[in-house]
């Protein structure tokens, strides 16, 4: 019997800097993280071998943005049930309610990331 492939995270962000931190953060946590700088590059990952227990995606991008990367994962009946949490300027709500996904403020409450990454990834 073959064990389950390991629960990952996949960070969506075009901004080098907060994806790269984000990712070494959770690591240093004991995550396992992949990244990807845009939404059309992070459907193209989420279709390569084992879909990422959780999904953290930035709003605006170019090429795709958050929303329409979240229409995109919601047609493809593979993706659909992988769960987003939408980072935001923190006077932004309307982004994450529109989408149906939980939200996290920029500036990134650093102990709020780590508790719901480890809600998905347990």
């Amino acid at each position: 019997m073959s064990e389950p492939a390991p629960s990952w995270v996949l960070i969506v962000d075009d901004d080098e800097d907060i994806r790269d931190s984000i990712c070494s953060l959770l690591q240093l946590r004991g995550f396992t993280v992949e990244t990807a700088a845009d939404g059309m590059a992070g459907l193209e990952r989420m279709r390569q071998g084992a879909p990422p227990a959780l999904v953290i995606l930035d709003f605006m991008m170019p090429r795709m943005n958050g929303e329409e990367f979240r229409a995109a994962q919601l047609r493809d009946p593979e993706l659909a049930a992988i769960p987003v949490v939408l980072l935001t300027g923190a006077g932004d709500a309307t982004g994450a309610t529109r989408l149906q996904v939980e939200r996290i403020a920029k500036p990134i409450d650093l102990q709020l990331l780590f508790d719901t990454v480890a809600r998905f990834c347990a």
